[in-house]
């Protein structure tokens, strides 16, 4: 699964390429290639429900509460993320550091 907001952050991290020569055109294109194997997923009020807890109760920031909001809702085993390996969270979400 791929979620709205992976996919902007992907298009907003891309800028930081531009000076190695990763245009904003290649990284459109990348998007469209992930958007075309996985499945696009965007918040509904069940993620929100999910984030207020994992924000509130958990103290994770919003934006990774979202993250984990979706990745609840939609039935979501393993989350690879560089920024959130070895937290412990009250999911069943394993959380995998992809560059490890």
């Amino acid at each position: 699964m791929l979620l709205w907001q992976v996919a902007v952050e992907f298009l907003a991290a891309s800028r930081k390429l531009a000076s190695q020569g990763f245009t904003s055109a290649q990284a459109w294109a990348r998007l469209r290639d992930f958007m075309d194997l996985f499945q696009l997923v965007v918040p509904s009020q069940a993620v929100f429900d999910h984030a207020q807890s994992l924000h509130q109760v958990q103290g994770l920031s919003f934006w990774d509460a979202m993250i984990i909001g979706a990745c609840i809702e939609s039935g979501v085993q393993t989350l690879y993320s560089e920024d959130l390996p070895g937290r412990t969270l009250d999911t069943k979400i394993r959380i995998v550091n992809p560059f490890r």
